[in-house]
């Protein structure tokens, strides 16, 4: 039952009634307590007082304006007005009375009249709002369960009451404090402790579980829901102390808890000074600029006041809104999208040479694993061509520091996609080698939410009623959220002050299947009764755990936990040069099975097996590549003796870790 409060001239009409009937039946109650039944003695003062009452208490109360608030959401201060109200009336009917030939009586009906009609009055303005509470309390279809009765559980469920939330409607807290149990806020009593969620879910015939307490630690946090997980229930939980700090969410603005949350583990923060003085006044180019990483990079940089923003990006309509969403938050930046193709190396050079960077972040990739292992020629023209062309132009336009967004894929890599970024870090580490521009690497794993994502994927599913599907029930990832890897990266390029390789602290690995149950779990639903998980099997080029070092590599600590710091070696630009030549020649002619040859002679640690050498058969070679591919080979085999000279270690220039 939902009751829907009158509009316009119906509700004007019903306050006036009310009042006017408030009035009437305190002035007669007066009249009956102080001469008892109608009688002779009444007559000749009743009526005249009655008109006189009305006209009085009417024109106060229109003044104090009693009849303009909305009665069904009244409080205190609503009571405060009523008792000013009769007070002030009782006093002009007072003076009339002292002041008109009239019985001395009729001075003690005027005070009992305004004890009589202050509770009557305040009966009348609480009256629809105790009726429209007992409704609600009563609706099957809001009651949640509070945890935490402190000062940010009082402040929710007050909001919720004076807001006559239609979603939820609070039935109980739970509270570890002892001394509140027994005790009632606002009417909601608080019913157990914490650990009793279950039994007062059950006895409540709640919905959903609130959390209502701010300032948790990330352990506590992770009992409370894994207590409100096993109810079954959807978890909500009241804004951060930070939105609420800052005003940009009320208390009442419930949250589900987000992808990031999911991650149980503790964000990693920075010092933004240090980034500060990289960017401020700068004019600073981001490639793949409309995608997730690179959009998350633009509008953390606009808050560091750079001169210029350039946004670079082949996505036409992800461009535009990207632009008008930093044109709000910019401020006096200058946003100048750039709608470009890395694989265009002139148009690249017109960049450079018109916007004069001075820092540059290469977000720009092709990255979904399944779908370049059926098409490496297109992993090798944007992943390590396109790369080549952003460096190089870096390089030779004078940018004091170049970043290269890379992926944990790049680490022994099974896939096309993870293989051609390793190739797309032997280039700037190349070219820091005889360069003035810092060249920095950041390599991390997963984001959650980024476009394409397995959430996203995971979202779609349960829309659609599931399966949610899993690959393997051991597939491993290492997550971070968004805006907490893009911190990491814009410290880690403000520290580097000479060009190295960075891997980002990601914590542990976590479990897909395990990520799939809780958010599963968020949504309202169970896994297994509601939303069945399937397993589909590993696709083409994927592995079971991931890596962001090998055992050659030998992380070392930075002045930031969350950031280890990568050894480099040595390389030789021309040789390195020559065979990206040939990689490049053979995915521009389309020939998948040689580009993958080629990639497996400048990554040996490359152990894949690509789709598409079973589904196209090898093209026929043209004389220009053949050379290529002799000098490549004969390239591979000098190398391999350089290799086995020093102890098996790569001499290609890779960084290691």
């Amino acid at each position: 039952m939902v009751l829907s409060p009158p509009s316009g001239r119906r509700r004007d009409a019903m306050v006036a009634s009310l009042l006017a009937l408030a009035v009437v039946t305190s002035y007669v109650g007066s009249f009956l307590l102080k001469l008892g039944l109608p009688s002779g003695e009444w007559a000749p003062w009743f009526g005249q007082g009655l008109a006189v009452a009305l006209a009085v208490k009417g024109l106060v109360f229109v003044g104090l304006r009693v009849h303009r608030g909305l009665w069904r959401y009244a409080g205190l201060g609503d009571l405060v007005t009523t008792v000013h109200a009769t007070v002030v009336s009782s006093v002009a009917l007072a003076v009339i009375a002292l002041v008109a030939p009239a019985p001395p009586w009729l001075l003690s009906v005027v005070a009992i009249d305004f004890f009589l009609g202050t509770l009557v009055l305040a009966a009348v303005r609480v009256g629809p709002r105790l009726v429209f509470e007992v409704v609600r309390h009563g609706s099957e279809e809001r009651r949640v369960v509070v945890i935490g009765a402190g000062d940010a559980g009082e402040a929710v469920v007050r909001e919720l009451k004076r807001a006559g939330s239609r979603e939820l409607c609070p039935v109980a807290f739970v509270d570890d404090d002892v001394s509140k149990h027994g005790r009632s806020i606002h009417g909601v009593p608080v019913d157990g402790r914490i650990d009793d969620v279950g039994r007062v879910v059950r006895d409540r015939r709640a919905h959903a579980i609130l959390v209502a307490i701010c300032g948790l630690s990330h352990d506590r946090m992770r009992q409370i829901r894994a207590l409100a997980r096993q109810t079954g229930l959807p978890v909500k939980r009241i804004p951060a102390m930070e939105e609420l700090l800052t005003g940009r969410a009320g208390i009442a603005e419930l949250r589900d808890f987000t992808l990031e949350e999911l991650l149980e583990r503790e964000p990693v923060r920075t010092d933004h000074g240090e980034v500060d003085r990289l960017l401020r006044g700068r004019t600073v180019l981001v490639t793949g600029a409309a995608g997730s990483i690179g959009g998350e990079l633009c509008r953390q940089i606009v808050a560091h006041e750079p001169d210029t923003l350039i946004t670079l990006d082949v996505n036409e309509n992800a461009l535009f809104e990207l632009e008008h969403e930093l044109r709000a938050l910019a401020g006096p930046v200058g946003v100048r999208p750039v709608l470009c193709n890395i694989r265009d190396r002139e148009r690249l050079d017109e960049v450079f040479a018109t916007h004069a960077p001075q820092v540059v972040f290469h977000a720009a990739a092709y990255k979904h694993v399944p779908v370049l292992e059926h098409f490496p020629e297109e992993a090798v023209r944007t992943n390590v061509l396109g790369t080549r062309h952003v460096a190089e132009l870096a390089a030779a336009h004078g940018v004091e520091r170049f970043v290269l967004i890379s992926t944990d894929k790049a680490v022994r890599p099974t896939s096309v996609m993870g293989t051609t970024k390793r190739v797309a870090e032997l280039v700037v580490t190349e070219l820091q080698e005889r360069s003035a521009t810092h060249f920095t690497t950041l390599r991390f794993g997963n984001v959650l939410g980024s476009n394409g994502s397995v959430m996203q994927v995971f979202r779609k599913q349960i829309a659609r009623g599931g399966p949610v599907t899993v690959t393997h029930p051991e597939m491993r990832r290492y997550f971070m959220s968004i805006p907490e890897a893009v911190e990491l990266v814009l410290f880690a390029a403000a520290m580097d002050g000479e060009g190295s390789t960075y891997v980002l602290d990601m914590g542990e690995q976590v479990r897909i299947l395990d990520l799939a149950r809780h958010f599963v779990r968020l949504c309202g639903l169970e896994p297994g009764r509601d939303i069945q998980i399937e397993f589909t099997g590993l696709r083409p080029g994927e592995k079971l755990y991931e890596e962001l070092w090998t055992e050659q590599e030998e992380p070392q600590a930075t002045e930031h936990p969350g950031i280890l710091r990568a050894p480099r070696g040595a390389g030789r630009l021309t040789e390195l040069w020559q065979r990206i030549d040939t990689l490049v020649d053979w995915a521009h002619e389309g020939h998948a099975p040689q580009v993958v040859e080629h990639l497996r002679s400048l990554v040996p640690d490359y152990t894949g097996d690509p789709v598409c050498l079973r589904e196209r058969p090898a093209a026929p070679a043209s004389r220009r590549s053949t050379e290529k591919s002799a000098v490549a080979v004969e390239l591979s085999v000098i190398e391999g003796v350089s290799r086995t000279g020093a102890g098996g270690r790569d001499a290609v220039g890779v960084r290691q870790r």
